[in-house]
């Protein structure tokens, strides 16, 4: 990971639980945690939400996804502070003939995480676009962060800066990282 990455693990200052056959309270927990979260993933076909979802779900890098159609989701249990909890990861569709489907997964969201690519510079415009579809679907209480993803590609392919994602990320007075998947 480059010095201007950080990781969805770094973001909610999570611990990997350690699941070894002498800490099996540990293990109890991680079955019945004590707080589910639902955090559904948005932003453009092809940016990489599928492949930030695997990453911190198991841990691995795939090369090539089907574009996800409709929704997909997966649960990866950590612990917080000291606390067992499950984030229910929903992966959805980038395309726009999907929006009106995705929209349906926004309602008791806890958190919404937009990402981009930071080699597309349209992916990055239309995360003002994803803002606005997810004020009309989400409450007050929703958690919302932006990732730019992508950032391990070459910099010369790299059309937005890190300091240009902060920016947006700061006017908009959310949380904002850059990512890589691999």
């Amino acid at each position: 990971m480059d010095t201007h990455s950080s990781s969805l693990n770094q973001a909610a200052r999570v611990q990997e639980p350690s699941t070894t056959a002498s800490n099996s309270r540990l293990r109890r927990t991680l079955v019945h945690p004590e707080r589910l979260f639902k955090v559904v993933i948005v932003g453009d076909s092809a940016v990489g939400k599928s492949s930030l979802i695997n990453r911190f779900c198991r841990g691995h890098f795939v090369s090539s996804f089907n574009a996800t159609i409709g929704v997909d989701f997966q649960v990866k249990s950590v612990i917080v502070e000291g606390r067992s909890v499950a984030l229910q990861l929903w992966d959805t569709a980038g395309q726009e003939k999907f929006r009106a489907i995705t929209q349906q997964y926004f309602r008791k969201a806890d958190g919404v995480i937009i990402v981009y690519d930071v080699t597309s510079e349209e992916s990055f415009k239309n995360v003002r676009a994803w803002i606005s579809t997810l004020q009309d679907g989400t409450t007050d209480k929703v958690t919302l962060m932006i990732v730019g993803n992508k950032a391990d590609m070459d910099t010369a392919l790299r059309m937005v800066s890190f300091s240009t994602g902060q920016k947006l990320a700061h006017f908009l007075q959310l949380h904002g990282y850059n990512r890589r998947s691999k």
